[in-house]
């Protein structure tokens, strides 16, 4: 099939607005695919060429794109720049400029594009970004106005459509079934096995018996299981009065993964005809470094991304008892940075510096972590993650007992069998004076279920200085100009929402314009540069009445305190027929930039309400 094909497609989702309507148009596309061609659409519709844990990034700035542009299209780049600054959107730029050149007759095919962006995502070290315009130029030549579009949007990871996981599983269902019937099935496989590509592959074909017989797989991440909330002690128990409580710490998600026997160190994701030639499969490699000649640990965020590399320290504690460790392991974990001279915990602000390509290994030094084990889905060889929340703790509490006793870093998080309200009362006052967040209240019977939120798990968290129990994670949707002192950073305020999951739309709930430090302010603007937008994404909802100075695509989560919610005609969250929305009162930003969640991720208009003070 033309890549022009899959390009119609792509415009046509972007121009839906109803996620019903986008889940007709994808599943009705998807059943035309050849079976070499449903891996390379289903990457490229997340905007990738590859499944979220695969550490193979395009790595090419829009700058560097419109110096591309100039090579392949032989204009200047001050016309094209001048093009960018009016347009906004280098999609358009691209598709512009292509207009005006003379058409080719042959078209390049999906797979043809696949491979092409492949290898510009491939290219590293000296001469890359030399290579990578040439690579692009190929593109650039071969496509037609649409398809480049899409093409120079996916490169610079902005593709704008709207399109989630849930529309794409929605649609993968309609594909194989005619209904939504199967979407409990896929959204397990999914969380199991987080390659949207290798889903899509087993539905189309129908090979349904093989998807229903996908288990947790070490070296595979795992969609982390998520947490209802509460607002009172009182609210916990009622839910589950035999409950087991561990503390709420305020840290980076972690998963590990081990394998004795060492893990792949290619991933096999898709085999098609490249222009010209026939290759082996296209192979994805797992992120293997020199440092670590054999590679039997890895480590994923709560968003599956690849972290192993930016937490030696960890790698080295279990590699250390490779000897003593059963066959294989995954553990869910949270890191928390420590004060290297007080042994103390640090912000997480300062935990997620971990985070990083350069210098790891000094961050490693001068922010230790300690790594809280609170759960184990897979042991020896054997999922264990379908088992009871108390046998697997059983297990874990044996893992960790036998062979980490002694770590400095690894460590068992307390787990206490509670059934009463008193004690759930003490060890929440408890966990609040050892400077924790609060505590999850866990049914001892519950399943590890990948990637859902429901009661069986519950945290608690308080703001001891508000009447609002627990935070707010929500998404920046814009900001506005400031005054005074604020007029040379250019941002008084910004404008920030929460998630309804009926509406799927990002609603708004607060102007936060406090809790932020002088020192804050270069990485904050460096985040939101390239993030402006002309008009509100179809996805969010603004009232004119609070219309930003700047529209930001809503990419950036942040967490807020207030001191309660109230209700407001100004703020669309959770709006009644009246218009009345609610809104936070004396909002402050705790934490800037929580790169360890997806927007999606963030506090939902029904968690809202449960958190409302009446």
């Amino acid at each position: 099939m033309k890549f022009k094909q899959f390009a119609t497609i792509l415009e046509s989702l972007e121009k839906s607005s109803s996620r019903n309507e986008m889940t007709e148009i994808l599943a009705g596309f998807l059943q035309k695919l050849e079976p070499d061609e449903i891996k390379p659409v289903m990457y490229m519709l997340t905007g990738r060429i590859a499944p979220r844990f695969i550490p193979l990034e395009f790595n090419f700035s829009t700058k560097l794109l419109l110096r591309a542009i100039e090579k392949a299209s032989g204009k200047g780049i001050l016309e094209i720049e001048t093009l960018m600054a009016k347009k906004g959107d280098i999609g358009l730029v691209a598709s512009e400029i292509k207009s005006q050149m003379p058409q080719k007759q042959e078209e390049l095919s999906i797979g043809e594009v696949f491979q092409l962006l492949f290898e510009l995502a491939s290219l590293e070290g000296v001469g890359s970004q030399t290579a990578k315009i040439e690579v692009f130029e190929r593109l650039f030549k071969g496509a037609d106005p649409l398809s480049i579009k899409y093409v120079a949007r996916m490169i610079v990871g902005k593709l704008r459509l709207g399109l989630n996981d849930k529309t794409i599983l929605d649609s993968l269902s309609w594909a194989g079934f005619s209904d939504k019937s199967y979407r409990g099935q896929l959204d397990y496989a999914y969380g199991v096995r987080a390659d949207i590509g290798d889903i899509a592959e087993l539905v189309l074909q129908r090979k349904f018996k093989k998807l229903e017989r996908i288990m947790v797989e070490p070296g595979t991440p795992v969609a982390s299981k998520l947490v209802e909330r509460e607002k009172s002690v009182e609210a916990v128990f009622e839910r589950i009065p035999e409950s087991i409580v561990q503390p709420k710490y305020d840290g980076l998600r972690l998963q590990i993964h081990y394998s004795r026997a060492g893990f792949d160190d290619i991933h096999q994701v898709h085999q098609n005809q490249a222009i010209g030639q026939k290759p082996p499969s296209l192979q994805f490699d797992l992120g293997k470094t020199e440092s670590r000649k054999r590679d039997i640990v890895r480590i994923f965020s709560r968003n599956m991304e690849p972290l192993t590399d930016m937490f030696p320290d960890v790698v080295a504690e279990v590699e250390k008892k490779e000897d003593e460790l059963p066959g294989s392991f995954v553990l869910d974990a949270e890191a928390i940075g420590t004060d290297p001279e007080t042994g103390k915990y640090i912000p997480f602000q300062e935990t997620i510096q971990r985070k990083r390509k350069y210098g790891i290994k000094e961050k490693s030094q001068s922010v230790p972590v300690k790594v809280y084990v609170f759960d184990i889905l897979y042991l020896g060889k054997e999922d264990i993650s379908q088992k009871p929340l108390l046998s697997r703790l059983d297990a874990l509490k044996d893992l960790i007992k036998k062979n980490f006793s002694s770590s400095r870093i690894l460590k068992l998080s307390e787990s206490n069998e509670l059934k009463d309200l008193k004690t759930l009362q003490k060890y929440f006052a408890k966990y609040l004076e050892d400077g924790l967040e609060g505590l999850i209240a866990k049914n001892p019977q519950s399943k590890y279920l990948p990637g859902t939120r429901n009661y069986d798990w519950i945290k608690l968290k308080a703001n001891i200085d508000s009447k609002l129990i627990d935070t707010i994670d929500a998404v920046v949707l814009g900001y506005y100009h400031g005054r005074g002192a604020r007029a040379k950073h250019g941002v008084g305020a910004f404008l920030v929402g929460v998630y309804n999951e009926k509406t799927e739309k990002f609603e708004t709930i607060a102007k936060v314009g406090s809790g932020i430090k002088d020192e804050d302010w270069e990485g904050i603007m460096e985040r939101i540069k390239g993030l402006e937008i002309e008009k509100i994404p179809e996805n969010a909802e603004v009232k004119k009445e609070l219309m930003p100075d700047v529209i930001l695509r809503p990419e950036i989560v942040v967490v807020v305190e207030a001191d309660e919610i109230s209700k407001s005609k100004l703020h669309t969250a959770g709006q009644d027929k009246d218009g009345v929305g609610y809104s936070l009162r004396f909002p402050r930003l705790k934490e800037w930039d929580r790169a360890d969640k997806d927007p999606e991720d963030v506090t939902k208009v029904s968690e809202v309400e449960k958190l409302l003070v009446n």
